[in-house]
């Protein structure tokens, strides 16, 4: 395999390196386009990819189970990812691993087939090698869990890797994989980009195949997605997702090569909701990404907090009905299989705040439904808005642990990601975008959120703040001095 096919990070020198790290130092399209060149054979990646996880796995914690012995090549050599190894998220299913939500509570039988997200991904020529760790049911934005223990973040292994996909991104950003099956109904794809410094990207509401059991969800917050280390893979992988599916209720999202030459109005602001104020470094990464914009020609604006606080607790309110109906009706969704004696203290504590708010439960409803059918949308006079995605660097693990009192972990929870939900609320594309390196060398990411459909004019920003502030492809890749 030639050194010409590597898309290290510009500047940094290419090194001696063995098959499997070579081909770790690839993104996915450069992966499949070697598989296509004849340089390796998909069997080689695979193999390679399954080297590197167990490796990085000793050190991370985040394969939830493997496929390690029985990962299946795909079919179709067109597909435009053919041979490109991923993980799904522990709560998609994939045949043969178990689907545990990072819970106790849920059967450790194998699934019979994949989730309908995971027959896409398979269709577009991933192949899967394992399952990622995430905190029971995704309710906090820590993967840590009785189930899986703490994964830990590849750039300061005390500190947390974000979540709830923060499994996935542990081993892209650990350089195990170049992408990962994530998903986010609440920040769960952004929040893990942004403390591992990876592309994360919520799409628009019904862009791709929905998560499986959604349908009836009161406000469907949750979208399927990526995590990469790159704009094009994002922008490739979504582009071939959306073709999959099509909503004639979206805008088309075309194949999006490059920057775009349109100059933008951006809002920018830092202050979450409730008041709350980013820690200085969070502060210093948004203030000098809204300046390199505006240097780039957008107009860039500082701006109040466009949302309603009403808004957040209404979502909070959703958040601690969702997990009673996790805990109540856990058979129905999980099979019978499913013990409730076996929820964990965060999500049993917010399921007894769900009865205790009992009487403001419809109100918040129908604020939150009225919000999603597009009333009261923040955008104003902007294209775009520029924010944080979480209000201090990643904590140490431990920090929200599951052994951490619930009115403790709650406020916590709060005060650190605190920038991502009402996206979800509204059903509008947000992605995050490395930004900087914190006090404790892990990275901070910025949040870009634009309308519903708009992931074309998203993509073309995040390619150009790609070139503007380029960012390591993984660990590896990174020098602290420079």
């Amino acid at each position: 395999m030639t050194t010409a096919s590597l898309v290290p990070r510009p500047g940094l020198p290419l090194l001696p390196m063995t098959l499997a790290s070579e081909l770790g130092a690839l993104d996915g399209l450069a992966t499949a386009q070697a598989i296509r060149d004849g340089e390796v054979s998909a069997q080689e990646v695979a193999e390679a990819a399954v080297s590197r996880c167990r490796s990085t796995d000793r050190q991370l914690n985040a394969i939830a189970a493997d496929a390690y012995d029985t990962f299946a090549l795909p079919d179709d050599p067109a597909a435009p990812f053919f041979g490109v190894p991923i993980v799904i998220k522990d709560n998609d299913a994939w045949p043969g691993l178990p689907t545990r939500q990072g819970s106790r509570a849920t059967s450790p039988a194998p699934a019979a087939g994949p989730s309908g997200f995971a027959a896409d991904l398979a269709a577009l020529g991933f192949v899967v090698v394992g399952t990622s760790t995430m905190p029971e049911f995704g309710i906090t934005a820590s993967t840590e869990s009785t189930l899986y223990g703490a994964t830990r973040n590849p750039w300061n292994p005390d500190r947390t890797a974000g979540g709830s996909s923060g499994g996935s991104a542990a081993l892209v950003a650990g350089g195990a994989l170049p992408m990962a099956h994530a998903n986010d109904g609440g920040g769960s794809i952004r929040i893990p980009a942004s403390c591992t410094g990876l592309v994360g990207l919520k799409s628009s509401r019904d862009r791709f195949t929905p998560a499986d059991g959604t349908e009836n969800m009161p406000v469907n917050v949750v979208v399927q997605g990526m995590l990469s280390r790159t704009v094009r893979d994002t922008a490739h992988a979504y582009h071939a997702l959306a073709q999959l599916r099509g909503n004639p209720q979206l805008p088309p999202l075309p194949l999006v090569a490059g920057p775009g030459s349109r100059r933008l109005r951006i809002g920018y602001y830092t202050m979450a909701l409730g008041g709350l104020e980013p820690d200085q470094p969070t502060r210093n990464t948004l203030e000098r990404a809204a300046a390199t914009l505006a240097g780039a020609g957008h107009d860039v604006t500082r701006i109040a907090n466009p949302y309603d606080d009403q808004l957040g607790k209404d979502f909070l309110r959703y958040w601690a009905v969702l997990c009673w109906a996790l805990k109540n009706g856990g058979k129905a969704v999980h099979g019978p299989g499913f013990d409730r004696s076996q929820v964990g203290l965060l999500v049993s504590s917010m399921a007894r705040m769900a009865v205790s708010q009992l009487p403001k439960v419809p109100g918040s409803m129908r604020r939150l439904q009225r919000h999603s059918a597009g009333h009261g949308q923040p955008f104003g006079d902007y294209d775009v808005l520029l924010s944080p995605v979480l209000g201090h660097e990643p904590p140490p693990l431990g920090y929200l642990g599951p052994e951490v009192e619930f009115r403790d972990q709650l406020i916590r929870l709060l005060r650190w990601a605190n920038h991502t939900a009402l996206a979800n609320v509204s059903g509008v594309p947000a992605i995050s975008l490395p930004g900087g390196f914190g006090r404790a060398g892990v990275p901070i990411g910025i949040q870009l959120t634009g309308p519903v459909g708009s992931e074309e004019m998203m993509l073309e920003l995040a390619y150009e703040w790609e070139a503007l502030s380029p960012w390591p492809l993984s660990t590896a890749d990174h020098d602290p001095a420079a």
